[in-house]
């Protein structure tokens, strides 16, 4: 998953957690639902799972595009 900044450049992390860091809040915090992915949505099993979090660089804001594909298992 990535997400386009205000000036269309690729992000590769979601709120909560910093940029540039292809995680989400619950990798930074070390709590995701498996301690070898660093986002819950790259979980990949058929689970319904979320990732959340507050994007404080207003600087990015706001997100122009969310772009989503299924990793193979």
């Amino acid at each position: 998953m990535f997400w386009l900044s205000r000036d269309g450049k690729t992000q590769n992390h979601w709120g909560g957690a910093d940029p540039d860091s292809h995680m989400c809040a619950c990798g930074k915090r070390n709590n995701c639902s498996n301690p070898y992915v660093y986002c819950n949505c790259d979980m990949n099993d058929d689970v319904w799972r979320s990732d959340e979090g507050f994007f404080t660089n207003k600087e990015l804001l706001p997100v122009t595009t969310l772009k989503f594909s299924k990793h193979g298992r």
